[in-house]
């Protein structure tokens, strides 16, 4: 129990946090446009379908190119180009797509530099990205109920641009020695093409759950609210308890 809560003051445990806050503010950006552009498509089933594709399936690109221009700050991008999407959908007539698109291509910026920053920063340690990708489930809720009430897209986008102070602050935190090489949890005995298939299907079924599986029991607000909160808390405490078991 004891390494449970030391994980909690871990060194550099504050750009989880910081990180955490950047994904909470992703999620409501992404959520709430998703939300209010389905509510005006006649292809309701399709627009979620494209962000999903979009917003995960490029992330290897994505994480090349950020190899490659390792000066390049792939989260301010991010959010920059989340911050056009919002302006080209709520403000010029133009096909939805186009800034779905750029909104799913900022999302996924946003997602590999803090994957980047929240590892290079935790010495060997699960705590930082656990805090990092926890945030984001909380911001998923918010931003679809949020789109359902008088919050204008303004103030979303508004939002958007309170992350980039959090995002320069958490990249203040590297080192020389700022690396990975201190991870060892690869299991070189699995082959890598099955590592990938059963990363797919555990998105396949995650997908399946959140549009397709049937929830009779998930009818009210306050029942969705508890879904994705125990989700977040989930999220985050099971890299705390896999830390916790490995050591």
């Amino acid at each position: 129990m004891s390494k449970f809560f030391n994980a909690f003051k871990s060194k550099n445990i504050a750009v989880g946090w910081l990180f955490a806050y950047v994904h909470f503010v992703v999620e409501i950006t992404c959520f709430y446009f998703v939300a209010k552009a389905t509510n005006n498509s006649p292809v309701v089933w399709l627009l979620p379908l494209v962000y999903d594709g979009l917003a995960f399936a490029p992330q290897a690109i994505i994480g090349w190119l950020n190899d490659k221009f390792p000066k390049a700050n792939f989260g301010v991008i991010g959010m920059a180009l989340m911050a056009l999407a919002y302006l080209l959908y709520f403000t010029f007539n133009v096909s939805v797509y186009i800034p779905l698109t750029i909104l799913c291509i900022g999302n996924g910026f946003v997602h590999v530099h803090g994957a980047e920053v929240t590892l290079k920063n935790s010495y060997g340690k699960l705590a930082h990205s656990a805090i990092f990708v926890g945030g984001g489930s909380f911001g998923v809720i918010l931003g679809r109920l949020v789109a359902t009430t008088f919050v204008p897209y303004w103030a979303i986008w508004l939002l958007i641009l309170t992350s980039i102070p959090f995002i320069l602050l958490a990249n203040t935190y590297y080192s020389e020695e700022s690396s990975c090489e201190k991870f060892n949890y690869a299991n070189t005995k699995i082959a890598p093409y099955l590592i990938v298939l059963l990363a797919t299907f555990v998105v396949i079924v995650r997908g399946y759950v959140g549009y397709a599986l049937p929830t009779s029991w998930n009818t009210t607000i306050g029942q969705t609210v508890a879904l994705f909160f125990i989700m977040g808390i989930g999220k985050a405490l099971r890299r705390f308890t896999c830390r916790c078991l490995w050591c």
